[in-house]
Protein backbone atom coordinates (compact mmCIF):
# COMPACT_ATOMS: atom_id res chain seq x y z
CA UNK A 1 0.00 0.00 0.00
CA UNK A 2 2.93 1.90 1.10
CA UNK A 3 4.80 1.39 -2.42
CA UNK A 4 1.43 2.30 -4.30
CA UNK A 5 1.04 5.55 -2.72
CA UNK A 6 4.31 6.13 -3.35
CA UNK A 7 3.82 6.14 -7.04
CA UNK A 8 0.75 7.89 -6.76
CA UNK A 9 2.75 10.58 -5.44
CA UNK A 10 5.22 10.74 -8.25
CA UNK A 11 2.63 10.88 -10.37
CA UNK A 12 1.33 13.57 -8.44
CA UNK A 13 4.38 15.74 -9.05
CA UNK A 14 4.96 14.65 -12.55
CA UNK A 15 1.05 16.14 -13.12
CA UNK A 16 2.06 19.42 -10.99
CA UNK A 17 5.42 19.58 -12.88
CA UNK A 18 3.70 19.47 -16.05
CA UNK A 19 0.67 21.66 -14.98
CA UNK A 20 3.94 24.23 -14.45
CA UNK A 21 6.54 23.90 -16.83
CA UNK A 22 4.84 22.10 -19.72
CA UNK A 23 3.87 24.69 -22.05
CA UNK A 24 7.36 26.69 -21.57
CA UNK A 25 9.18 22.59 -22.51
CA UNK A 26 6.87 22.77 -25.45
CA UNK A 27 7.77 25.96 -26.82
CA UNK A 28 11.26 25.28 -26.29
CA UNK A 29 11.29 22.15 -28.72
CA UNK A 30 9.37 23.92 -31.02
CA UNK A 31 11.49 26.54 -31.35
CA UNK A 32 14.54 24.24 -31.19
CA UNK A 33 12.89 22.53 -34.52
CA UNK A 34 11.61 25.47 -35.98
CA UNK A 35 15.37 27.55 -35.58
CA UNK A 36 17.14 24.23 -36.96
CA UNK A 37 14.78 24.21 -39.76
CA UNK A 38 15.41 28.06 -40.41
CA UNK A 39 19.38 27.67 -40.56
CA UNK A 40 18.37 25.12 -42.96
CA UNK A 41 16.20 27.17 -44.76
CA UNK A 42 18.35 29.95 -44.82
CA UNK A 43 21.81 28.08 -45.78
CA UNK A 44 19.88 26.75 -48.79
CA UNK A 45 18.38 30.27 -49.54
CA UNK A 46 21.92 31.90 -49.71
CA UNK A 47 23.95 28.87 -51.18
CA UNK A 48 21.08 29.06 -54.08
CA UNK A 49 21.27 33.00 -54.28
CA UNK A 50 24.99 32.41 -54.24
CA UNK A 51 24.52 30.26 -57.38
CA UNK A 52 22.27 32.73 -59.26
CA UNK A 53 24.79 35.22 -58.62
CA UNK A 54 27.36 32.99 -59.81
CA UNK A 55 25.79 32.15 -62.85
CA UNK A 56 25.05 36.07 -64.34
CA UNK A 57 28.79 37.28 -63.49
CA UNK A 58 29.74 34.26 -65.80
CA UNK A 59 27.18 35.71 -68.43
CA UNK A 60 28.76 39.13 -67.67
CA UNK A 61 32.43 37.73 -68.03
CA UNK A 62 31.10 35.77 -71.24
CA UNK A 63 29.82 38.95 -73.00
CA UNK A 64 33.95 39.89 -73.52
CA UNK A 65 33.83 43.14 -75.46
CA UNK A 66 30.06 42.81 -76.04
CA UNK A 67 28.92 46.35 -74.75
CA UNK A 68 25.53 45.64 -74.91
CA UNK A 69 25.35 41.98 -72.81
CA UNK A 70 27.85 43.13 -70.83
CA UNK A 71 25.89 45.92 -70.43
CA UNK A 72 22.35 44.18 -69.60
CA UNK A 73 24.40 41.39 -67.24
CA UNK A 74 25.75 43.90 -64.77
CA UNK A 75 22.13 45.52 -64.65
CA UNK A 76 20.97 41.78 -63.80
CA UNK A 77 23.57 41.48 -60.67
CA UNK A 78 23.32 44.89 -59.62
CA UNK A 79 19.22 43.94 -59.38
CA UNK A 80 19.34 40.25 -58.38
CA UNK A 81 22.85 39.82 -56.46
CA UNK A 82 23.71 43.76 -55.56
CA UNK A 83 25.94 44.22 -52.47
CA UNK A 84 27.11 40.27 -53.41
CA UNK A 85 30.82 39.04 -54.12
CA UNK A 86 30.49 38.94 -57.54
CA UNK A 87 28.96 42.79 -57.61
CA UNK A 88 32.22 43.48 -55.93
CA UNK A 89 34.02 41.42 -58.56
CA UNK A 90 32.49 43.33 -61.38
CA UNK A 91 32.99 46.81 -59.93
CA UNK A 92 36.99 45.60 -59.20
CA UNK A 93 37.07 45.00 -62.37
CA UNK A 94 35.67 48.10 -63.83
CA UNK A 95 37.25 50.26 -61.35
CA UNK A 96 41.05 48.90 -62.66
CA UNK A 97 39.78 49.68 -66.29
CA UNK A 98 39.32 53.03 -65.43
CA UNK A 99 42.36 53.39 -63.69
CA UNK A 100 44.19 51.70 -66.90
CA UNK A 101 42.42 54.45 -68.99
CA UNK A 102 43.60 57.61 -66.54
CA UNK A 103 39.30 57.84 -65.66
CA UNK A 104 40.47 58.25 -62.04
CA UNK A 105 36.55 59.76 -61.47
CA UNK A 106 35.08 56.83 -63.06
CA UNK A 107 37.30 54.08 -60.93
CA UNK A 108 35.93 56.41 -57.94
CA UNK A 109 32.73 56.02 -58.54
CA UNK A 110 32.66 51.74 -58.85
CA UNK A 111 34.97 52.06 -55.60
CA UNK A 112 32.87 53.74 -53.29
CA UNK A 113 29.64 50.99 -54.25
CA UNK A 114 31.58 48.53 -52.81
CA UNK A 115 33.05 50.58 -49.93
CA UNK A 116 29.08 51.46 -49.12
CA UNK A 117 27.16 48.62 -50.29
CA UNK A 118 29.28 45.55 -50.13
CA UNK A 119 28.42 42.41 -48.00
CA UNK A 120 32.20 41.03 -47.39
CA UNK A 121 34.45 43.33 -45.20
CA UNK A 122 37.47 41.89 -46.62
CA UNK A 123 36.33 42.99 -49.82
CA UNK A 124 35.50 46.52 -48.26
CA UNK A 125 39.20 46.86 -47.08
CA UNK A 126 40.36 46.34 -49.93
CA UNK A 127 38.36 48.65 -52.25
CA UNK A 128 39.40 51.11 -49.04
CA UNK A 129 43.17 50.64 -49.82
CA UNK A 130 42.18 51.25 -54.11
CA UNK A 131 40.16 53.89 -52.90
CA UNK A 132 42.70 55.87 -51.43
CA UNK A 133 45.14 55.45 -54.05
CA UNK A 134 42.59 57.31 -56.93
CA UNK A 135 41.79 60.04 -54.05
CA UNK A 136 45.33 60.74 -53.91
CA UNK A 137 45.56 60.88 -57.42
CA UNK A 138 42.63 63.34 -58.09
CA UNK A 139 44.51 65.24 -54.96
CA UNK A 140 42.15 64.39 -52.18
CA UNK A 141 44.91 63.02 -49.72
CA UNK A 142 43.35 64.07 -46.67
CA UNK A 143 39.98 62.29 -47.72
CA UNK A 144 42.34 59.20 -48.69
CA UNK A 145 43.97 59.33 -44.98
CA UNK A 146 40.27 59.37 -43.11
CA UNK A 147 39.09 56.31 -45.50
CA UNK A 148 42.43 53.93 -44.39
CA UNK A 149 42.10 54.84 -41.16
CA UNK A 150 38.52 52.32 -40.97
CA UNK A 151 40.74 49.97 -42.31
CA UNK A 152 40.60 47.52 -39.87
CA UNK A 153 40.80 44.08 -41.36
CA UNK A 154 44.15 41.99 -40.05
CA UNK A 155 44.84 40.56 -43.40
CA UNK A 156 44.97 44.53 -45.05
CA UNK A 157 46.06 46.68 -41.96
CA UNK A 158 49.88 46.50 -43.27
CA UNK A 159 48.73 47.77 -46.80
CA UNK A 160 46.47 50.18 -45.56
CA UNK A 161 49.32 51.71 -43.17
CA UNK A 162 51.83 51.62 -46.46
CA UNK A 163 49.36 53.27 -48.52
CA UNK A 164 49.15 56.36 -45.79
CA UNK A 165 52.90 56.55 -45.74
CA UNK A 166 52.74 57.13 -49.73
CA UNK A 167 50.23 59.50 -49.54
CA UNK A 168 52.69 61.62 -46.69
CA UNK A 169 55.36 60.79 -48.98
CA UNK A 170 53.90 62.28 -51.90
CA UNK A 171 52.16 65.39 -49.35
CA UNK A 172 55.91 65.86 -48.31
CA UNK A 173 55.22 64.77 -45.07
CA UNK A 174 58.39 62.43 -44.41
CA UNK A 175 58.27 62.27 -40.31
CA UNK A 176 54.23 60.90 -41.07
CA UNK A 177 55.34 59.05 -43.52
CA UNK A 178 58.14 57.27 -42.06
CA UNK A 179 55.80 56.12 -38.69
CA UNK A 180 53.17 55.14 -41.24
CA UNK A 181 55.94 52.80 -43.22
CA UNK A 182 57.40 51.76 -39.44
CA UNK A 183 53.79 50.28 -38.25
CA UNK A 184 52.97 49.00 -41.01
CA UNK A 185 55.92 46.92 -40.56
CA UNK A 186 55.50 45.91 -37.52
CA UNK A 187 52.10 44.80 -38.87
CA UNK A 188 53.13 42.32 -41.19
CA UNK A 189 52.92 38.75 -39.53
CA UNK A 190 55.49 36.94 -38.17
CA UNK A 191 58.29 35.53 -40.53
CA UNK A 192 57.21 37.64 -43.41
CA UNK A 193 58.96 40.15 -45.16
CA UNK A 194 58.90 42.53 -47.07
CA UNK A 195 62.48 44.69 -48.84
CA UNK A 196 60.14 47.26 -50.62
CA UNK A 197 58.78 48.24 -47.11
CA UNK A 198 61.72 47.83 -45.45
CA UNK A 199 63.31 50.52 -48.33
CA UNK A 200 60.36 52.93 -47.60
CA UNK A 201 61.30 52.75 -44.04
CA UNK A 202 64.54 53.41 -44.53
CA UNK A 203 63.96 56.00 -47.14
CA UNK A 204 61.97 57.96 -45.15
CA UNK A 205 63.65 57.81 -41.14
CA UNK A 206 65.42 60.88 -40.01
CA UNK A 207 68.46 61.93 -40.22
CA UNK A 208 70.22 61.23 -37.06
CA UNK A 209 71.44 65.12 -35.96
CA UNK A 210 69.87 66.65 -38.57
CA UNK A 211 67.63 69.04 -36.68
CA UNK A 212 70.86 69.74 -34.26
CA UNK A 213 72.86 70.55 -37.44
CA UNK A 214 70.83 72.41 -39.11
CA UNK A 215 70.39 74.95 -36.23
CA UNK A 216 74.24 74.98 -35.70
CA UNK A 217 74.98 76.11 -39.31
CA UNK A 218 72.46 78.82 -39.75
CA UNK A 219 74.25 81.09 -36.98
CA UNK A 220 77.89 80.00 -37.91
CA UNK A 221 76.77 80.95 -41.53
CA UNK A 222 75.55 84.49 -40.23
CA UNK A 223 78.13 84.75 -37.85
CA UNK A 224 81.04 84.25 -40.72
CA UNK A 225 78.98 86.71 -42.56
CA UNK A 226 79.34 89.13 -39.80
CA UNK A 227 82.97 88.38 -39.34
CA UNK A 228 83.46 89.25 -43.24
CA UNK A 229 81.71 92.59 -42.48
CA UNK A 230 83.96 93.39 -39.58
CA UNK A 231 87.32 92.46 -41.41
CA UNK A 232 85.89 94.91 -44.41
CA UNK A 233 85.17 97.48 -42.14
CA UNK A 234 88.59 97.18 -40.58
CA UNK A 235 90.32 96.98 -44.26
CA UNK A 236 88.58 100.57 -45.38
CA UNK A 237 90.32 102.45 -42.85
CA UNK A 238 93.74 100.69 -43.18
CA UNK A 239 93.19 101.19 -47.31
CA UNK A 240 92.41 104.84 -46.72
CA UNK A 241 95.35 105.11 -44.41
CA UNK A 242 97.55 103.64 -47.00
CA UNK A 243 96.13 105.81 -49.79
CA UNK A 244 96.71 108.82 -47.89
CA UNK A 245 100.22 107.58 -46.86
CA UNK A 246 100.65 107.44 -50.58
CA UNK A 247 99.41 110.73 -51.28
CA UNK A 248 101.76 112.44 -48.49
CA UNK A 249 104.85 110.90 -50.20
CA UNK A 250 103.62 112.04 -53.74
CA UNK A 251 103.25 115.77 -51.54
CA UNK A 252 106.73 115.35 -50.08
CA UNK A 253 108.10 114.66 -53.68
CA UNK A 254 106.23 117.47 -55.75
CA UNK A 255 107.76 119.59 -52.86
CA UNK A 256 111.21 118.42 -53.22
CA UNK A 257 110.83 118.72 -56.66
CA UNK A 258 109.62 122.13 -56.41
CA UNK A 259 112.50 122.72 -54.34
CA UNK A 260 114.98 121.47 -56.96
CA UNK A 261 112.92 123.30 -59.49
CA UNK A 262 113.64 126.82 -57.44
CA UNK A 263 117.15 125.72 -57.04
CA UNK A 264 117.47 124.92 -60.60
CA UNK A 265 115.98 128.36 -61.29
CA UNK A 266 118.05 129.86 -58.90
CA UNK A 267 121.55 127.86 -60.43
CA UNK A 268 121.46 130.11 -63.28
CA UNK A 269 121.31 133.44 -61.75
CA UNK A 270 123.82 132.26 -59.01
CA UNK A 271 126.25 131.69 -61.91
CA UNK A 272 125.52 135.28 -63.98
CA UNK A 273 125.82 136.63 -60.33
CA UNK A 274 129.56 135.01 -60.45
CA UNK A 275 129.71 135.52 -63.60
CA UNK A 276 128.85 139.04 -63.36
CA UNK A 277 131.49 138.81 -60.04
CA UNK A 278 134.17 137.35 -62.13
CA UNK A 279 133.76 139.75 -65.17
CA UNK A 280 133.62 142.24 -62.37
Amino acid sequence: MSEYLSEEEQLEQLRSFWKTWGLWLVAAVVLTIGGYGGWVWYGDYSRTQEEAAGALYQNWLDAGEDKDKAAAALKSIEVEAGGSSYHAFVLLKQAADAVQAGKLEDAEQALRQIVDKSEEPLLRSLASIRLAAVLQGLDKGGEALKLLDRVTGAGFKAAALEMKGDIHMARDEPADAHKAYKVALDALKEGHKDSLLEAKVANAAPVPGAAEKSATNEPAEVKQAEEKEETAQVAQPEAQIAAEGDGGDGSASDQATGDTVSESAASPAAQNDNGEQLNE
